[in-house]
C-alpha cells in the first residue's frame, strides 16, 4: 500500500528520473544501465558524476551478471516495455534484480514509461508491486497518456527513502506546475481518464495491427522485427546489408521520421535498425509510409560494400 508522503509530482518524468538518481545515488557511486537504452539518463548519470555498469539487454530486457565486481549503487530497468527494443522483462530476471537489490542495499529506479499501451495478453504488474523489501523507485509521467503540454511526473519512493526526498526538495523544488494539477486529479477522480485511456488504447492497438501488416508485406526482405503488442513505437532490426544512419538520414529526407536504433546503445556495436513511431500516424496513413520506406531502402539507400 503506498501512502501520499511517498508520492512526488515532478515537471515530467524527465526530472522525476533525476531526482530518483539524486535519491539513490551519490556522485561516484556505480549505477547499472540498460544497453541500449534510454539516451538521456545516461546523460544525467554522467553529469551526476556516477559510474556506469552497462547491463546487456533484448527481447526479454537487461540481464545482471552474478557476482558483480563491483556492487552496483541503483540499477535503470524499463521492465514492463523495454526502450527502445520493446520487450517486457522476463519474471526470472524480476525476480534476480529484486534479490541482487535486496542482497546489497542496491536501489532499482523503475521508469514505466508506457504500461499503459499493452494490445494484448494479460497486463504486466510493475517491478514496485513485486518488491517485499521496499528497495524500487518507481517513475511515471502523464505526458504519453495526456499531453505532452501537461509537463507532469511523479516517483513514488520507499519509505526508507522519504526523509532524503524531503531534504532534497527543500533545497530544490521540483519544476511542476501547480496549475494543471487540480484538473488532473478531477479528470481521474471522475474515471474521465480511465476512459480516456482505454479509448486511445484502442486506436493505438488498431495502428498497430496495422503497422505489423504493412512492416510484413513491405519490410520483410530488409529485416526483421519482433511483435510485443505493447508500446508507441517498434524496433525494426536490419539485415547486415543496412546502415541504419544512413538509412534514417534517408528517411528524413522524405520526411518519414525514424530514429537509428544503434544511437541508443552505449556499447552494442551490432544494433542496427530503425525504431519506429506510429502512435501519432492516422490508421490510413502508416502502410503507405511504409511502403515509401521500403522504396526508399530499396531505392536510393546503398547497401554496405
Amino acid at each position: 500500500m503506498t501512502d501520499a508522503s511517498q508520492i512526488i509530482v515532478t515537471g515530467g518524468s524527465g526530472e522525476a528520473l533525476e531526482i530518483a538518481l539524486r535519491l539513490s545515488c551519490n556522485p561516484n557511486d556505480r549505477i547499472g544501465l540498460e544497453d541500449p537504452g534510454y539516451g538521456p539518463m545516461r546523460k544525467f548519470a554522467t553529469e551526476y558524476g556516477l559510474l556506469i555498469n552497462w547491463l546487456r539487454t533484448g527481447n526479454e530486457g537487461a540481464e545482471i551478471s552474478d557476482p558483480e565486481s563491483h556492487a552496483l549503487n541503483a540499477i535503470v530497468l524499463t521492465p514492463s516495455h523495454q526502450f527502445p527494443l520493446g520487450g517486457a522483462l522476463a519474471s526470472g530476471q524480476r525476480n534476480k534484480f529484486l534479490a541482487y537489490a535486496a542482497m546489497n542495499n542496491s536501489w532499482i529506479i523503475e521508469d514505466d514509461f508506457d504500461s499503459e499501451f499493452r494490445y494484448g495478453g494479460r497486463p504486466i504488474p510493475a517491478l514496485a508491486a513485486l518488491d517485499q523489501t521496499g528497495r524500487t523507485i518507481y517513475v511515471g509521467g502523464f505526458s504519453k497518456v495526456f499531453s505532452p503540454g501537461i509537463r507532469l511526473g511523479y516517483l513514488v519512493v520507499p519509505e526508507a527513502l522519504i526523509p532524503k526526498a524531503y531534504n532534497l526538495l527543500h533545497d530544490n523544488p521540483t519544476r511542476a506546475s501547480v496549475v494543471p494539477q487540480r484538473p488532473l486529479a478531477m479528470f481521474m477522480e471522475s474515471g474521465t481518464y480511465h476512459r480516456h485511456i482505454r479509448r486511445i488504447r484502442r486506436i493505438y492497438g488498431r495502428r498497430y495491427a496495422v503497422l505489423l501488416a504493412a512492416l510484413n508485406e513491405f519490410m520483410q526482405e530488409l529485416g526483421h522485427f519482433s511483435r510485443h503488442n505493447a508500446g508507441m513505437q517498434l524496433a525494426f532490426h536490419f539485415s547486415p546489408n543496412f546502415e541504419d544512419t544512413q538509412a534514417a538520414q534517408a528517411a528524413y529526407q522524405a520526411n518519414l521520421g525514424c530514429t537509428p536504433l544503434s544511437k541508443y546503445a552505449a556499447q552494442n556495436e551490432n544494433l542496427n535498425g530503425l525504431l519506429i513511431g506510429f502512435c501519432a500516424t492516422p490508421d490510413d496513413k502508416i502502410t503507405p509510409a511504409i511502403r515509401a520506406l521500403s522504396g526508399i531502402l530499396n531505392g536510393t539507400h546503398k547497401p554496405n560494400s
